[in-house]
């Protein structure tokens, strides 16, 4: 009896050294790159916007629209700024130049600034998208839309006023209190 156990774990280790031996023989054929930071910002931020898009148009597919989807999008996210709540317009501001500052050319200025309103000026770097028409079914109208209503809410949310409106190049956003 003895035998036939030293003979079944003789027998064992040789199937696992095999078997081991063969994990370690096998070549991987496909060649992984090393992604740089900046490919990396790139892609998610490509993916973050082609994700708005498909977004959008899923909505436009229900029977709704782009600023339906933006308000959907808005007031889920709008608890997320409990704690910017009577902190005024600079949390919303920082924010939404943070966020330009993740595209390659994103451009964002704050063209005037008073104690209760900041209008700010930035570039629409993912307008390049739609340089040869709809992007999924989706306007560049469209996806901007989605952009206002997520600002109108979360800038309700904490009691504040958001407009925006496309003048040439840019989109030029006010942020005030509201009376």
């Amino acid at each position: 009896m003895r035998t036939k156990t030293i003979m079944g774990t003789i027998l064992a280790v040789f199937i696992l050294s095999a078997f081991i031996i063969a994990q370690e023989q096998t070549e991987q054929k496909i060649e992984l790159p090393e992604r740089t930071p900046e490919w990396k910002l790139g892609r998610s931020v490509r993916h973050m916007d082609l994700f708005i898009c498909t977004g959008i148009a899923y909505a436009k597919s229900l029977g709704k629209t782009a600023e339906d989807y933006g308000k959907f999008v808005g007031e889920k996210f709008a608890p997320s700024w409990e704690g910017a709540k009577g902190q005024g317009v600079a949390p919303l501001i920082r924010t939404w130049s943070g966020h330009w500052q993740l595209y390659k050319n994103g451009k964002f200025e704050i063209v005037s600034e008073s104690e209760t309103s900041v209008t700010t000026k930035f570039n629409r770097p993912y307008s390049a998208y739609f340089k040869d028409g709809d992007l999924y079914g989706v306007t560049v109208n469209e996806y901007e839309t989605f952009l206002e209503k997520i600002g109108v809410a979360i800038a309700n949310y904490l009691g504040l006023k958001y407009e925006q409106k496309v003048e040439g190049d840019n989109l030029i956003v006010t942020i005030s209190k509201q009376k």
